[in-house]
C-alpha cells in the first residue's frame, strides 16, 4: 500500500500524544485536553493510554516514548496547545470560518467550545477523513462541519471549497498544520496563491513548517537521525523546508505579510514553563502565522 493510500502514522502519533496530555497531564490542568484521540489509536496505543492512567506507570511510559522520539512529544503537545490559543484568538477578533487543510485525526471541532456554531471545512485525503467519520459516529454530523477529500499535489482546493459551500466574503482563518513538509514548494506556493485568490475578506492562516536543514540532513540534535530514518521506515519522509530568516520574505512573495513564527524550544516554554528547559529534541518545527498582505494594508489604513 502507499503513503497515499493509507492511514498516516503521524497522524496517529500526534493523536497518542493528544491522548497521553490528557490522562497524564506534565502541567496542571493540562496543555491540551482531547477525549477523542484514544479513539484512533491502533489497540496497543490505546493500551499505553489505559496504562498512562496509573500514576506509577505513567512517567514509564513518557520517558520510553521520549526515548524513541526525542522531542517529538513534548513539541506535539506544545504546538497543539498554541494552535488552539491562536484559533481563539481569531475567532475573538473577527474571524467566523475555519479551514483546516489537512486536518488528520484532531477534532477540534469538537473538543474547542469556541467553535461551536463556527462554520467549519476539514480537507485531508479521502481515506483519513472517512477514517474519522467512522470513529466519530456521525458526531460531526451535528456541526456545522463539511469534511472534503483531497489529494494537495493534485487536486484544486478552492474550487473544492467553494462546492463545499465556503464564503469568500466572510473573515476566515485557514489551519495549515503538519502538511507542508511533505509537499513541495510548487505545491506550498500554490495553496498560498489560491487562499489570497480565493478570498475577498481579512483572512489569517496558522501553518507549521520545517527548518529547512531537517529536510537537507543537516540539522544537528540528538535523535534526529533516528527520527528521520523512522519517518523513511513509515514512508512519510519531509520533502519541504524553509529558512526561518528566510520565511518573511517567502511569505511576502506570495501575498502574506508574516505575524508570529516560534520554533519547538519557544511554544514549548509558553505551555512547560521552567520545566521546557530540560527537554530537547525538534528544535526544527516551527509554528507561525500570517495574514494575507491586503487584510494587514487594510488594517492598517483604518488606524487613526
Amino acid at each position: 500500500m502507499t503513503q497515499r493510500h493509507r492511514i498516516s502514522r503521524t497522524a496517529q502519533s500526534m493523536a497518542l500524544f493528544r491522548a497521553l496530555e490528557t490522562v497524564a497531564p506534565m502541567v496542571e490542568g493540562g496543555a491540551v485536553r482531547d477525549p477523542f484521540a484514544r479513539a484512533f489509536l491502533p489497540r496497543y496505543m490505546k493500551t499505553a493510554v489505559t496504562l498512562a492512567r496509573i500514576p506509577a506507570l505513567a512517567g514509564r511510559i513518557l520517558r520510553y516514548i521520549d526515548g524513541r522520539a526525542a522531542g517529538a512529544r513534548t513539541s506535539g503537545v506544545a504546538r497543539t496547545a498554541l494552535i488552539d490559543h491562536w484559533i481563539q484568538e481569531a475567532l475573538d477578533t473577527g474571524a467566523s470560518q475555519l479551514v483546516i487543510l489537512g486536518a488528520g485525526f484532531d477534532c477540534r471541532s469538537l473538543r474547542l467550545d469556541a467553535l461551536a456554531g463556527t462554520d467549519i471545512y476539514e480537507l485531508d485525503r479521502p481515506e483519513m477523513l472517512d477514517r474519522k467519520d467512522h470513529v466519530l459516529n456521525g458526531r460531526a454530523a451535528r456541526l456545522k462541519l463539511s469534511y472534503v477529500p483531497i489529494d494537495f499535489m493534485k487536486d484544486d482546493f478552492g474550487a473544492l471549497l467553494k462546492a463545499a459551500g465556503l464564503k469568500t466574503d466572510v473573515e476566515t482563518l485557514f489551519l495549515w498544520e503538519g502538511v507542508t513538509n511533505y509537499l513541495d514548494d510548487r505545491a506550498v506556493r500554490k495553496v498560498l496563491a489560491t487562499i489570497n485568490r480565493l478570498m475577498q475578506a481579512p483572512t489569517r492562516m496558522i501553518f507549521t513548517y520545517v527548518d529547512k536543514k531537517a529536510v537537507d540532513g543537516t540539522w544537528e540534535e540528538p535523535g534526529f537521525a533516528a527520527l528521520r530514518q523512522q519517518l523513511a521506515k513509515w514512508g512519510e519522509p519531509w520533502t519541504f523546508g524553509i529558512a526561518p530568516a528566510k520565511l518573511a520574505a517567502y511569505l511576502a512573495k506570495q501575498g502574506f505579510s508574516l505575524k508570529d513564527d516560534l520554533d519547538a524550544p519557544a511554544y514549548r516554554a509558553l505551555y512547560y514553563g521552567s520545566e521546557a528547559t530540560g527537554m530537547a529534541g525538534y528544535g526544527f518545527y516551527h509554528v507561525a502565522r500570517a495574514t494575507t498582505l491586503a487584510t494587514t494594508l487594510a488594517t492598517t489604513q483604518a488606524i487613526p
